[in-house]
């Protein structure tokens, strides 16, 4: 939770966000090499849990830094809306008001880091499915094990 900290305390400025980004890229390319399936099989089941919990943690805190600037977008494009039709004096409709206010600079830069958080989660969800996947894997060679089958392996090829 130390990013969803940084990125909550101090709303106006992005660079903490930016910083979250690049650590969750990083910790995704880590946590896709965790991911297949080699070695002992009594290793990686004691090691799965673990993996999957620290991982479902991170998930789970970058969804909500993604929440938290689905709630800074908000601001941001009431704010940008309301500038507009205060500017036009009322001329434009709201819905005019809603397109200028949606291609404002300000809204743009959030919606972009929407979209990369969004990107990020995504990755960390189909690392989740691979662990379960792995589980999976894990149980059904344990099953073959218990009922006699020994000529199987893992290769590394």
């Amino acid at each position: 939770m130390k990013w969803y900290r940084k990125v909550s305390e101090n709303t106006d400025d992005l660079s903490p966000i930016v910083d979250a980004i690049i650590y969750y890229e990083k910790q995704a390319q880590e946590a896709s090499q965790e991911v297949p399936l080699h070695g002992l099989i009594e290793k990686a089941s004691r090691e799965l849990p673990g993996i999957t919990e620290h991982r479902m943690n991170q998930f789970h805190e970058i969804s909500a830094i993604e929440r938290l600037l689905e709630i800074r977008m908000s601001k941001v494009k009431g704010i940008a809306f309301k500038k507009y039709l205060e500017l036009y004096n009322r001329q434009l409709s709201s819905r005019d008001a809603e397109k200028y206010a949606d291609a404002d600079d300000s809204v743009l830069e959030l919606a972009l880091l929407i979209n990369h958080v969004s990107l990020i989660k995504a990755t960390f969800t189909g690392i989740m499915k691979g662990l379960e996947a792995k589980q999976w894997q894990i149980t059904n060679m344990v099953k073959l094990k218990v009922a006699g089958f020994e000529d199987f392996a893992l290769r590394d090829d």
